[in-house]
């Protein structure tokens, strides 16, 4: 990605976590101790006729619990980590894999920090504004909603490059399919209280941003305080390795069609060419699914559900035509939407109105309000 930050303004945070959140990941790490002691154990240990939890077996020998809540912790650490790197849509995965394993420059080290916390923000967004586009946003208003302040969506929060509005989008879609009895998948991904999570990650992300030049040592610092930041926001989000990102090649006639597709999960760039089953819900929308100017479309599949992630990502060639490059949208700007490509410091630019009619489908699906076409 680019040297070149969203720019939001300084935020006041809180300095932990929401309480929700907290009780939430204490359940969910006592659920994944629990379960690594069944797998290391064999099962449940056997006395006679008993049966015991290997969890509880473990607390009759004096330090024996701690001992085993490390080990568990170290192997989940790299478990995680490769399932982040390996299975993750690629917004994340890439920056995060170059992150872990790419130069130890703190300052490039930094950068990648930021470019991973920016994709999670991006994809999100991208994802539940596409599905509201597909199953409608309820019976009320979609709110934008932003630490202290809150308004009706309008045009420009489409198109912004400032991450806590697309945070503000996230939360007010969240909020209506809650409040409206919707049912939403991308819903389905995101635990209480990770949005606030993503928000305080988006506060620090900006603190680095409004320091301007940092030293080695300054960066090598902020790296070691935000990293695990970082971290537990992914591992919160566990659930995205099932989330697949595809690249629409072409589709095959037949009843009902094929598409062919391209994966767009893990870091690696080598093409990976498979075929997605269409049904009755995604046939409409992969049939309409052309290209637009040199992008072709980036989908997303939810569950059995099937989103179009126009006009948020595209994927096109490198300049050797032998792999894709994911783009994201930056902001549109006098006559031209701008994106920046993942995982490098390369942007490009594309006449808007070749994507006006992708941010109609927001526009319409998101209320009156959002109508219009301004810029900024």
């Amino acid at each position: 990605m680019s040297d070149s930050t969203p720019r939001d303004q300084a935020e006041i945070e809180p300095l932990s976590p929401a309480l929700s959140l907290l009780h939430w990941r204490e359940t969910r790490d006592a659920d994944r101790y629990r379960n690594w002691c069944l797998e290391q154990f064999g099962g449940y240990v056997r006395v006679g006729e008993h049966e015991f939890h290997p969890a509880a077996v473990l607390t009759l020998k004096e330090g024996a619990t701690e001992s085993a809540r490390d080990e568990c912790r170290s192997q989940l650490q790299a478990e995680d980590d490769e399932t982040i790197c390996e299975r993750y849509p690629a917004p994340i995965a890439v920056p995060y894999q170059q992150f872990l394993n790419g130069p130890r420059d703190p300052m490039r080290r930094l950068t990648r920090m930021r470019d991973t916390w920016e994709g999670l923000i991006h994809l999100l967004s991208a994802l539940a504004l596409a599905e509201a586009s597909r199953i409608g946003v309820g019976n009320r208003p979609v709110m934008v909603v932003e630490r202290g302040s809150r308004h009706r969506v309008r045009a420009k929060d489409l198109r912004s490059d400032r991450l806590s509005v697309r945070l503000g989008l996230l939360e007010g879609l969240l909020e209506g399919w809650r409040e409206s009895g919707v049912h939403a998948a991308v819903a389905d991904l995101i635990a209480p209280g990770v949005v606030d999570e993503l928000r305080r990650l988006n506060a620090v992300r900006n603190g680095f941003s409004h320091l301007g030049t940092l030293s080695d040592s300054q960066a090598r610092t902020f790296v070691a305080e935000t990293a695990p930041l970082l971290r537990e926001s992914l591992v919160d989000l566990l659930d995205l390795a099932s989330v697949q990102l595809v690249r629409l090649s072409r589709v095959a006639p037949g009843s009902p069609p094929n598409a062919e597709v391209e994966s767009l999960n893990g870091h690696a760039w080598s093409r990976r060419v498979l075929d997605l089953a269409l049904d009755a819900d995604s046939e409409p929308i992969i049939l309409r699914a052309g290209r637009i100017g040199v992008y072709d479309r980036v989908l997303a599949k939810i569950g059995s559900r099937v989103v179009d992630l126009a006009p948020y990502f595209y994927a096109c060639d490198d300049d050797s035509g032998h792999h894709t490059r994911v783009c994201f949208f930056k902001k549109r700007n006098e006559g031209m939407c701008l994106f920046e490509v993942v995982g490098e410091a390369v942007s490009n630019s594309s006449d808007a109105t070749l994507h006006d009619s992708e941010f109609s489908r927001y526009q319409s699906a998101l209320g009156s309000d959002a109508g219009g076409n301004d810029d900024g």
